[in-house]
């Protein structure tokens, strides 16, 4: 049975209802390895902190990258938000970069488990991930934006191309972009409306300076 929390979400984010499916598939997945290996702190929850958090901001990653593109996400660890956004964007090709083994293992396990044609797995950091680079590089529950990672994401972010940061309350991200100047090109931050969860979020975009 689906669950009915996540059916609400996937409607309330203007989704089709057949996302559900998969979705709920992949949620059952983190709930079953999560004690074997570790994924997150917690599965309570999950449809709304995790994968509508996840999906939030869909409509403006595709909106601003067109009817497809090839995807990064950084230290995807339980596939967030690399897996629920393939699931919804099928067009567009993705890679999830983790560098734990046990977490890269349950990655290949459940995209193969999903079928998802549209993601592969990179195990290892994303400093030793070879070229080509990507049209966008996502990254949630992940280090502060700061000058020394920041340039090593753009490192795999094309021209053209932009990094989107999932954050949250905007005060705190002020405090990050303002030691970013010389760094970034354009920046904004868009304010983002999760499903059932009344935390601030926000999607953070920043292009080459």
């Amino acid at each position: 049975m689906i669950d009915p929390v996540l059916l609400a979400g996937i409607d309330q984010l203007s989704l089709p209802e057949t996302v559900a499916a998969p979705l709920n598939a992949y949620i059952n997945e983190v709930k079953i390895f999560n004690p074997l290996y570790g994924l997150v702190a917690t599965t309570e929850n999950f449809a709304v902190r995790h994968v509508l958090d996840s999906l939030a901001p869909w409509k403006l990653l595709a909106d601003r990258c067109g009817d497809c593109a090839h995807i990064a996400d950084i230290g995807s660890g339980a596939g967030l938000p690399g897996i629920p956004l393939a699931i919804v964007l099928a067009s567009y090709s993705f890679v999830l970069i983790e560098r734990s083994s046990r977490r890269a293992a349950f990655l290949h396990h459940t995209i193969n488990a999903l079928r998802l044609d549209n993601v592969t797995v990179y195990e290892g950091e994303m400093e030793s991930y070879a070229l080509p680079q990507f049209d966008c590089v996502v990254f949630r529950a992940f280090h502060p934006l700061e000058k020394k990672l920041v340039r090593k994401l753009f490192r795999l972010v094309k021209i053209g191309g932009f990094i989107g940061a999932y954050k949250g309350k905007a005060q705190a991200i002020h405090s990050e972009l303002s030691a970013l100047k010389g760094e970034i090109g354009m920046c904004e931050l868009l304010d983002v409306a999760v499903p059932f969860l009344s935390e601030s979020r926000h999607l953070v975009t920043l292009t080459h300076a």
